[in-house]
């Protein structure tokens, strides 16, 4: 026998030696079923691939060395949100243009995930158990990722207004969905400065506020109020309760994610849309510090951002429509197994599509109206939160069924400009490809760029700018833009000598600068999905900076 054949015997015969059960893995967690092994070496311990699926880790994981490309592969296929979406995607079906919302554990203030970098608009911190701006949470990150990540999401370019409620089930003291209500009230608050064509329409919370099964004791009626008053303002609000929640789990094939028919739902209902849960969420504890995990059997909380935005990709075809009628598009367009209805996305944007959209309805699954103050039965989310293991100082464990924060603390918000037009135009006749500018350029200096810009207008097209005329009568979106020394700007955009660089969006948006009697002013093109999508002509910013220094 050869040197390399015998070697090939050892190796095989020390592997099926080590193939043991999942139990037997980490004897200091002693945990049973989906095993948590962050933090955890177990590279005494080689795994089949089916065994490795079923794991919750990330980088801190230390694998037996034949392991670490399979749980790689693993870790990358998990991004995939499956059931097609990647094909939907490709049509250039994203979300964009869309405003969502989220109420979850806090961000690291940075926002520079790469799954969710820019897409942060507006950012609040409720007050309950504040932390410091440059820590981060196990759920925010993983939440925000399912619904608006880059690789991850449903929705990659929805944008998001964040409440940020920082509730720990162990502590009394901030189980109260008073905390809830207010983060709810504070994005109802934001919705009402948006122009139309820009209001949010869902939000999102993998929480149970309200109702029989809530681990809160103390105001859940404040929630059922808060969530009338965003139905009132056309926003309308998935949670884990009975009233407003319309989801359940289910675990996707491994091997075939975007095949419906293979899913295996867990539990069973049929008024209720089956999401998947196995998957790779965003991981952020400290500023700068970012990268991935593994979920192998998530809880009811991944699939409220998940089918969040899918609603998003409805929206962005059919703004006209309703939160009740796209969750009825949602339930009629689901594939059914055993009686439980599948989430199918690809069925769901062929329903919006069709003329008959506007004449849907309401829910089938809850055709009463919510009253000021329901009674309410919560659903139970998840059974089991994930412990955050991750050594992060000032952070506790992250147990999160629901709420927020005591005062209304606002973070400044960082303003990444979205990239939707303030006035949202009618489609164009040039539909189809979706238009992907060429973003490698080369860094040219431009000494005249560098320094802070306001936004004074928007207008079609900068002859027709007037200093002293006001063009655009809405709220203009984007505030303002600083161009900082060597190509970097205040937020993720970049820029080179006459261009400014939107790397996410594949854009690339000319500016000119003309000075104006004593002023300065930048015309930027604003290139948006009218651009993007539809190819109409981008319209422009009009940036003004300070009058120029007398000489």
């Amino acid at each position: 026998m050869s040197k390399v054949a015998r070697g090939v015997l050892i190796i095989t015969a020390i592997a099926v030696v080590l193939i043991v059960s999942l139990s037997a893995i980490s004897a200091r967690s002693g945990k049973i079923g989906p095993e948590d092994v962050r933090n955890e070496n177990i590279s005494a311990t080689i795994l089949d691939l089916s065994k490795l699926r079923t794991l919750i880790y990330d980088e801190t994981t230390t694998f037996a060395l034949p392991n670490r490309p399979m749980a790689e592969k693993v870790l990358r296929e998990g991004m995939n949100p499956g059931l097609g979406i990647r094909q939907i995607h490709k049509q250039g079906i994203t979300g964009k243009g869309v405003n969502v919302a989220i109420i979850d554990q806090n961000l690291a203030q940075d926002f520079a995930h790469p799954e969710y970098a820019g897409k942060i608009l507006r950012y609040a911190d409720m007050g309950i158990r504040q932390l410091s701006p440059s820590r981060g949470s196990f759920h925010g990150p993983a939440v925000t990722s399912l619904l608006v990540g880059t690789q991850i999401g449903t929705a990659p370019d929805a944008r998001v207004f964040y409440a940020s409620t920082n509730v720990d089930v162990s502590d009394p003291k901030s189980i109260d969905a008073k905390h809830y209500a207010d983060a709810l009230e504070w994005i109802i608050a934001q919705n009402r400065l948006l122009p139309a064509g820009q209001k949010i329409r869902v939000v999102s919370v993998s929480a149970a506020p309200s109702g029989a099964g809530s681990p809160f004791t103390k105001n859940q009626a404040m929630w059922d109020v808060a969530v009338s008053h965003a139905r009132q303002e056309g926003i309308l609000v998935l949670d884990c309760t009975e009233q407003n929640g319309i989801t359940l789990r289910m675990l996707y094939d491994y091997d075939n994610p975007d095949d419906a028919a293979k899913i295996t739902p867990i539990g069973a209902s049929p008024n209720r849309i089956f999401a998947p849960v196995n998957r790779t969420i965003a991981k952020e504890y400290e500023n700068g510090k970012f990268s991935y995990i593994y979920s192998g059997k998530g809880g009811l909380s991944w699939t409220i951002p998940y089918v969040a935005g899918v609603l998003a990709m409805g929206w962005q075809l059919r703004p006209d429509l309703t939160g009740d009628q796209m969750v009825e598009l949602l339930l009629e367009s689901a594939f059914e197994k055993d009686g439980n209805k599948i989430i199918n996305p690809a069925e769901f944007i062929k329903r919006v599509q069709s003329p008959s959209a506007a004449t849907v309805k309401a829910y089938r699954w809850n055709s009463k109206a919510i009253p000021d103050v329901p009674a309410g039965k919560a659903v139970s989310p998840d059974s089991t939160p994930i412990p955050d293991t991750g050594t992060r100082p000032e952070v506790e464990q992250d147990n999160m069924p629901g709420s927020s924060g005591v005062t209304l603390t606002m973070i400044p918000p960082r303003t990444t400009p979205t990239p939707t037009a303030p006035p949202r135009s009618t489609p164009g006749v040039g539909e189809g490809k979706r238009i992907e500018d060429k973003t490698d350029l080369p860094f040219v200096d431009d000494p005249v760029v560098v320094g802070q810009w306001t936004s004074v207008d928007y207008v079609p097209d900068p002859g027709v700018f007037k200093p002293e005329t006001r063009s655009w009568n809405g709220d203009l979106f984007l505030k303002g833009l600083t161009f900082q020394a060597g190509g970097s700007t205040d937020t993720v955009w970049k820029w080179t000598k006459g261009v400014v660089i939107d790397e996410h969006s594949k854009t690339a948006s000319k500016y000119e600068i003309r000075i104006i009697g004593d002023k300065q002013y930048m015309f930027l093109e604003w290139k948006s999905g009218d651009y993007t999508i539809r190819h109409m002509k981008p319209k422009y910013y009009v940036l003004m900076r300070q009058p120029l220094a007398q000489k």
